[in-house]
């Protein structure tokens, strides 16, 4: 579990407003929401329900935690967050709704693995697509989470369908932590 750093104001929520960058790893504040929670661009962030210690939603299942990149924004108000449909879909929110977000520790990743979620099965060139996804990329990551592969982004001859993954293992006992250059990344299929 990553260690949570201890709160210095209770606000940290904000609302959930759509954001269109590539990167599905970020997350965006206003420099003075980064200010008031104490921090700074490149933090890694766990968000989540802000009603978490309940455990359970207003649909009875589980509530999930994600982590993400902070970065700051001018062109964003200070009382809400542009989140990505990725993160999104991870915690199960959407557009207009609430989230909470902590400053935490993670550790960088020794080993995951990884499964190919795609309907249309495994594109050939899978194992290369998520080296390039991670490559000097520093991304955090969450178990169970699913992540989006935009091909041509990586290359822009490539004219493949976007390609998900779900992070089905990684270290023992964390259930987050960063893919770094000396992650072991495995492919489960």
């Amino acid at each position: 579990m990553a260690k949570v750093f201890e709160e210095k104001y209770e606000q940290g929520v904000f609302v959930i407003e759509e954001t269109v960058l590539y990167n599905k790893s970020v997350v965006h504040l206003h420099p003075s929401a980064l200010e008031e929670l104490g921090l700074f661009r490149g933090d890694t962030v766990t968000l989540t329900h802000p009603e978490n210690d309940e455990n359970v939603n207003d649909n009875n299942s589980e509530i999930k935690e994600t982590c993400a990149i902070v970065l700051s924004s001018d062109e964003i108000d200070q009382t809400r967050i542009r989140c990505n449909n990725v993160i999104r879909n991870n915690l199960g929110l959407k557009i207009g709704e609430k989230l909470k977000i902590l400053r935490v520790e993670i550790d960088y990743l020794k080993k995951i693995k990884v499964k190919c979620t795609n309907e249309n099965g495994i594109p050939n060139n899978f194992s290369d697509l998520l080296r390039s996804y991670f490559q000097d990329a520093y991304r955090p990551v969450s178990l169970k989470d699913i992540y989006e592969i935009e091909p041509h982004l990586i290359n822009k001859n490539d004219s493949q369908n976007i390609v998900s993954f779900i992070i089905s293992e990684m270290d023992s006992n964390v259930t987050s932590g960063i893919v770094s250059q000396l992650t072991i990344i495995e492919c489960e299929n």
